[in-house]
């Protein structure tokens, strides 16, 4: 997790975990509800190395599936891989990939949730 230590302006990469001035951070490119633009959550060497992968990866896989893999929706693919190995799996919608990111990217965090929605819905 990746927070700001107001006293020295420092942040913490999520990606190599390294200590940085928060200058060496992206703004994020949208505004928030609050109005402010905060700033990005990977270091600028790290965001600059995963989208030379993601590059070098739609440029192997080709042209991405009109649908998504998971849910089929049809509309902007987003290059799906994993962030340790860079090995691509597949193209998923914007809404599809970030799901599986914020379940943390592994097939454990999904049995985890289906576990829990199975636990709590009613018969």
């Amino acid at each position: 997790m990746s927070h700001t230590n107001e006293a020295d302006e420092t942040r913490v990469c999520k990606e190599c975990r390294g200590s940085y001035a928060a200058s060496m951070f992206r703004p994020m490119p949208y505004i928030s509800r609050a109005g402010t633009q905060n700033p990005s959550n990977q270091c600028r060497p790290c965001y600059n190395k995963s989208r030379r992968v993601v590059r070098g990866l739609r440029k192997n896989e080709g042209n991405p599936p009109k649908h998504c893999e998971i849910c089929s929706r049809a509309g902007a693919m987003h290059c799906d891989h994993d962030h340790t190995t860079g090995e691509f799996r597949g193209w998923l919608c914007s809404s599809c990939n970030k799901g599986l990111g914020f379940l943390g990217d592994d097939a454990e965090g999904l049995r985890r949730a289906l576990a829990y929605l199975e636990r709590v819905q009613a018969p």
